[in-house]
């Protein structure tokens, strides 16, 4: 890779981004999560007639899923992630989100993050 002026080739940056695999990252019930907000991500990318990434990316959908987003301040609070995102399609993701914990109490600090109980 040849750098210029301290940055990267456009095709190395993409590639980095492309490369993680969040089965290996995130544990199998989080991974099935991540995959489930995938899906919503495409059905809603299809219908709005824009690309995927333009919702939302991968990264940003694993970190909806490791920080056990519940509301849009916190989603909005994902890097990348502005206020017209949230108002558009954040609605469709938290209710994916919240459905998802609903019937289930994840491990550690998730308790201060309880709206009911």
């Amino acid at each position: 890779m040849t750098w210029l002026d301290g940055e990267a080739a456009p095709s190395a940056s993409i590639q980095k981004k492309s490369s993680v695999d969040y089965k290996q990252v995130l544990s199998e019930t989080d991974f099935g999560l991540y995959i489930e907000l995938r899906n919503l991500r495409k059905e809603l990318a299809d219908s709005y007639g824009v690309p995927p990434y333009a919702l939302f990316t991968n990264e940003q959908l694993a970190a909806m899923v490791e920080q056990r987003i519940r509301n849009k301040t916190a989603l909005q609070a994902i890097p990348g992630v502005g206020k017209s995102r949230v108002e558009k399609y954040g609605d469709q993701f938290l209710q994916k989100l919240t459905g998802f914990w609903a019937g289930d109490v994840p491990e550690g600090d998730d308790e201060a993050h309880s709206d009911r109980s």
